[in-house]
């Protein structure tokens, strides 16, 4: 399909004028609005330290040693399914029309080039603003096919046809229509758990601080403080390698130990003990959290993988062994340095929906703690 010359007036209306407001809006929101809103808790230029140590290294670095980005494109486009994704569903149709990956290139080059692999993949929201460029590319491509010389007439119709079956497919490929029929099936099938969970929930004021894992903010939004557990379990903020300094202490804080979002070593939060690129020793989360609620003291409701804890107040001694504590050559069930698990043991022989199992623990600790044993019950 040929194209029409423009004359400057149309170019200017059209092109030029929008890319410098493009370019205006770019450096406001760099310089401007993000750092007021954001105020340092979220390093985005760390994304790139694989490219250079600051943006302008990162642009120096760009020329001097291209092979920087080189490595950083060929592991993202081999590892994640972003681009291949997007591609395949339009039959790799906006290939033909070039300008439209020109203007898709600042986007996909955002996310390309970070080190964070969700950003190259599919299953989140990084892809929404290309779509619609890539499907006004595949449309264009598709009209222009009736302008080209020993095309069948019929080659457009089809190929239409063709891109609307390839989108049903990543549907089902790539797509999130698998999960909305599990996700479905497993809402329909957990009534009684989210009953027990919102039971939990309810005990919280709406007026009261509380620490939540990252699944139940949503159903905690409404209320003043807020604070999410996986910041505490991580000791960093997003993207940064700044030190999380958590709350002084809340009213609630809700954990739930099954909740993968948090605790499930693949979501980057839960962690040992590690070390930083800068040399930082970052204490374990196990270690975090307990130095978060060890400035309070507390009552614990528990339930299976739940627990919530119910502030009583600032502590105003040092917790010492008294009187009734166990004498120190008692056995124990299991000793770890100074922690020792001197006894475990259940309520009631039987257990019924009725009767929950209940474990009774007793433990001693001396001096500080540094051993956070976990108890899986199967």
């Amino acid at each position: 399909m040929a194209e029409r010359n423009r004359g400057l007036a149309e170019l200017r209306r059209w092109y030029i004028w929008p890319m410098i407001l493009a370019l205006i809006w770019f450096l406001l929101c760099a310089y401007v609005i993000t750092p007021a809103l954001n105020s340092g808790n979220i390093d985005y230029v760390a994304l790139y330290d694989q490219l250079g140590t600051s943006p302008g290294n990162i642009l120096i670095n760009a020329f001097a040693r291209p092979q920087l980005i080189g490595r950083a494109l060929l592991h993202s486009l081999t590892h994640g399914n972003l681009l291949w994704a997007l591609l395949f569903p339009f039959l790799c149709l906006p290939v033909l029309r070039p300008r439209w990956i020109v203007i898709a290139a600042p986007i996909l080059l955002q996310h390309l080039l970070s080190w964070r692999s969700s950003e190259w993949m599919i299953y989140f929201h990084y892809a929404a603003p290309l779509l619609p460029l890539f499907w006004i590319a595949s449309v264009e491509a598709i009209a222009a096919s009736d302008y080209w010389k020993r095309v069948p007439s019929f080659v457009s119709r089809a190929t239409a046809w063709l891109v609307i079956v390839g989108c049903v497919a990543a549907q089902i490929w790539v797509g999130p229509l698998g999960r909305i029929v599990t996700t479905t099936a497993d809402w329909l099938g957990a009534g009684q758990e989210r009953a027990r969970k919102n039971a939990f929930i309810a005990q919280i004021p709406p007026a009261s601080s509380v620490v939540a894992p990252l699944s139940y903010l949503s159903h905690l939004a409404m209320r003043e403080k807020l604070y999410s557990l996986h910041y505490i379990l991580k000791g960093l903020k997003t993207l940064s390698r700044s030190s999380y300094e958590p709350p002084s202490s809340t009213d609630f804080v809700l954990i739930d130990y099954r909740d993968s979002a948090t605790f499930d070593p693949g979501a980057g939060f839960y962690h040992p003990t590690m070390k930083t690129v800068d040399g930082r020793i970052i204490p374990s989360s196990d270690r975090l959290l307990h130095d978060f609620l060890k400035k309070a003291a507390w009552t614990a409701d528990e339930q299976d993988e739940l627990t919530l804890l119910r502030n009583l107040g600032s502590r105003k001694a040092p917790v010492t062994d008294d009187q009734s504590s166990p004498a120190n050559d008692e056995p124990g069930v299991l000793s770890i340095g100074a922690t020792r698990l001197l006894s475990i043991g259940t309520a009631d022989e039987f257990v019924s929906r009725s009767r929950p199992l209940e474990v009774h623990l007793r433990w001693k600790f001396q001096g500080e703690r540094d051993v956070f044993p976990w108890m899986l019950l199967r």
